[in-house]
């Protein structure tokens, strides 16, 4: 998905780049890709994603108290991510969790249920 910001002397964009047609209408600017080929049968890689996100949302629904969910909020407000614009973003506790959790379990290590503070 590309992202688009306008200021500083950037009124709109148009044409193709990359993969991308940039469009504007009577409502707004728009951002369409290129239909990609979908490979039906996944790789490894995608494979063992699939199975720390699944291990992920089993022990997320299963943290035994509203207590864990504010402490993963907390954090979550403590480190924000940055995206491709430079801005800063505060992500769910939710998905805090899961990007904390989904890197453990990549380096073989196990699920926490606090978060690293």
């Amino acid at each position: 998905m590309a992202m688009l910001k306008f200021g500083h002397g950037l009124r709109g964009i148009k044409g193709k780049r990359s993969g991308n047609i940039y469009r504007r209408d009577t409502h707004c600017h728009h951002v369409q890709a290129f239909p990609r080929l979908v490979n039906r049968w996944p790789s490894t890689t995608q494979q063992s994603q699939r199975k720390y996100f699944t291990q992920c949302q089993s022990a997320w629904s299963a943290l035994p108290a509203l207590e864990y969910h504010v402490r993963w909020l907390i954090y979550s407000r403590m480190h924000p991510i940055t995206n491709k614009l430079g801005e800063f973003r505060i992500l769910p506790a939710r998905l805090k969790f899961f990007s904390v959790n989904m890197k453990r379990l990549a380096d073989s290590e196990a699920i926490i249920n606090d978060p690293p503070f």
